[in-house]
């Protein structure tokens, strides 16, 4: 029941954040004894052997027994080896750095929180950023944590009370109802004093009791700009605006998002939000166009993104945070074996630092590009983790930057695994799975940046590439 059938029970899938051996923790105490009584009766067997002493057989059975798990040992011991491995310390303390001081930082769940904690709480390091949890929030009990001082971070400024936030009362979950008399945006203050005097105008009855609603799908803050000015990076002031409309995303408000309106409105801009990639995607309202990324967190301001393609980004800060004072150990030697999980958080950082490069060749900060890919590529070698998706953005970078020697080294390799990973497709013809897309997708989208850096012969080896193993995998 502890170990087969639990397995059956709970199917879990092939790929998990972190190790779930402990689910099976009961099936282990079963094995133990079932192996004593394995040694026993190997000992048992070599005492029945005329020429053996008991003594003798005692080490034979014991010697046998210990080779099993000797080799298992010899040949995982490196695959699980934590020495030296500090990539999740320093992604966090890259995250809290991202931050002004005395900011509040929503975070998504447990993985992306725990090293945050780690650090402040361990090391000491920036206690002054308030991290929250929005899979939590969803819990009386988290919110009641936030009107308290905890480290250096005081409370944070909230409207509503602990009573309007308790669990199993009128705001656990606000379904959206709209009202017909009301017409685009509604005031965040106004919705939020009612639901602090518990007014009968928002509640509905439901089969889980009296529920607050919502009456529209879009809310606005007002704010001062002249107060607020210093807040916005210069060149973002004339995106800045003095009423910010936050549209939902869902049908409904959860007690997340409704801490999260009350926390906009009530903070007034006093204290800096920020979000990571996992919360800014995860929270219930649209806030892309109102976040700027100042190194791997999101700063919610008062501003609009009138490109819907992109993000804004304070390429000054962004430069400052994770080049010039970037906090990456150097990974080069030594360092121990990362698993596919791990490399996928490899990837992500990868990723920031082809954004901020990008970013500093669209504003002309050519040498800044240059120095951004130079330190992405020495902290996060080849040999840490292998080339992957995020280096197609880098190889266009490395090409605009007219570095052609690493930019083919990189275009080279990912064509390699490319070709590895399609010769085995067509082998057992494999046509839809995510290794061959994204390895025909490789081959394409190297084909069509080096032809737009104008490198043609380069270019129509990828394009040729492409064309045959697609042709092979047709249909």
């Amino acid at each position: 029941m502890t170990g087969l059938a639990i397995v059956v029970y709970i199917n879990a899938p092939p790929v998990e954040p972190r190790e779930r051996d402990y689910i099976y923790v009961g099936s282990y105490y079963s094995f133990c004894i079932w192996i004593g009584l394995g040694v026993i009766s190997l000992f048992q067997a070599f005492k029945s052997i005329p020429k053996l002493s008991v003594r003798q057989s005692m080490v034979a059975a014991t010697l046998l027994s210990v080779l099993i798990p000797g080799i298992l040992l010899f040949e995982n011991y490196d695959d699980h080896d934590r020495s030296n491995r500090y990539l999740s310390i320093d992604q966090a303390k890259a995250m809290l750095a991202s931050c002004d001081e005395n900011a509040i930082l929503f975070t998504g769940g447990d993985n992306d929180t725990y090293p945050l904690w780690y650090v402040q709480e361990v090391e000491g390091f920036r206690t002054d950023v308030r991290v929250i949890v929005m899979s939590y929030a969803n819990a009386g009990w988290y919110v009641d944590q936030l009107y308290r001082k905890v480290n250096e971070s005081e409370a944070l400024p909230l409207t509503l009370t602990k009573e309007n936030y308790k669990s199993g009362g009128l705001n656990d979950y606000l379904p959206l109802v709209k009202n017909p008399r009301i017409k685009g945006a509604i005031s965040a203050k106004q919705y939020l004093g009612l639901i602090e005097k518990e007014s009968k105008a928002l509640q509905a009855s439901t089969g889980f009791g009296d529920l607050n609603t919502t009456p529209s799908d879009s809310f606005y803050i007002n704010s001062n700009l002249a107060e607020i000015r210093n807040k916005v990076p210069e060149k973002l002031h004339h995106l800045m605006t003095d009423r910010l409309e936050v549209k939902l995303k869902g049908k409904a408000l959860e007690k997340k998002d409704l801490l999260i309106l009350d926390l906009i409105d009530s903070n007034a801009w006093k204290r800096p939000i920020y979000f990571n990639f996992t919360s800014l995607n995860s929270v219930n309202f649209d806030l892309q166009k109102n976040v700027v990324q100042e190194g791997t967190a999101y700063q919610l301001l008062p501003v609009v993104n009138p490109n819907d393609d992109s993000l804004l980004v304070d390429e000054e800060k962004m430069y400052n945070r994770m080049v010039t004072h970037g906090l990456w150990r150097d990974y080069k030697e030594n360092s121990p074996y990362y698993n596919d999980y791990y490399r996928s958080m490899l990837m992500n950082q990868r990723h920031q630092y082809n954004e901020l490069a990008q970013a500093l060749l669209d504003t002309g900060q050519v040498e800044k590009a240059r120095s951004t890919i130079n330190y992405a590529l020495s902290v996060f070698p080849e040999r840490l983790a292998p080339h992957d998706l995020s280096h197609l953005e880098t190889t266009n970078i490395l090409l605009a930057l007219g570095d052609l020697p690493t930019a083919n080294h990189i275009a080279d390799t990912l064509a390699g695994q490319s070709q590895d990973k399609l010769d085995f497709a067509v082998r057992i013809q494999d046509l839809a799975s995510l290794d061959t897309r994204r390895s025909l997708y490789t081959l394409r989208e190297l084909a069509m940046m080096y032809h737009r850096q104008g490198y043609t012969d380069r270019s129509s080896e990828f394009a040729k590439l492409f064309e045959e193993y697609a042709n092979q995998l047709e249909g």
